[in-house]
């Protein structure tokens, strides 16, 4: 039996199938968002980093259908729980990742849009779904992740857990007013 996620196919065949991907993963099954959440968590060290992150689950739908002259395009909907590292307290978190798919695809280089999708040029005229997923999963990752309610998040300058107080500036003045003096 074939899968349609995993399965590198001609996209044409995709869209005129109207091919619908509906698929549960786990976080580990995608390289390129595994690679970005490990540098990400690589942070932490070890003691601090969440156990088993790449079992965490990545539900999906894409919907492939024809678009003008031979192209395709690929509507959805992609959810995750991703673990991250808040920027603002230093500590691990689980960032809610939603994001809708609305993508054209084209092997014509120098495209132009034709519609509101957003345009991806393409080297081959077959794809490998999980790639496009994993793509649209890295695209979707925050630059700065940090807690959507502040009340969960430890604010710089007071204790975290571990005792340890976080004061990044807490000597700055002594500093310069040393590097004044030579």
């Amino acid at each position: 039996m074939a899968d349609v996620l995993r399965d590198t196919q001609p996209l044409r065949a995709l869209a005129e199938t109207r091919q619908i991907v509906d698929f549960q993963e786990e976080i580990g099954s995608f390289e390129r968002l595994s690679d970005s959440i490990e540098r990400d968590l690589a942070a932490l060290g070890d003691a601090r980093m969440p156990k088993d992150w790449r079992k965490s689950a990545v539900r999906g739908r894409l919907a492939f259908a024809p678009a003008t002259a031979g192209q395709a395009t690929a509507t959805g909907r992609l959810t995750a729980r991703v673990p991250a590292v808040c920027q603002r307290c230093l500590e691990p978190f689980e960032w809610p990742l939603e994001s809708r798919v609305d993508v054209r695809f084209t092997t014509a280089h120098g495209s132009h849009r034709e519609d509101e999708r957003e345009l991806w040029e393409l080297d081959d005229e077959r794809v490998r779904p999980l790639d496009v997923v994993d793509e649209l999963l890295v695209m979707a990752l925050p630059l700065s992740a940090r807690h959507s309610d502040d009340a969960r998040c430890v604010v710089t300058g007071e204790s975290r857990p571990d005792g340890d107080t976080t004061r990044p500036f807490a000597d700055l003045k002594a500093r310069m007013d040393e590097a004044g003096r030579n």
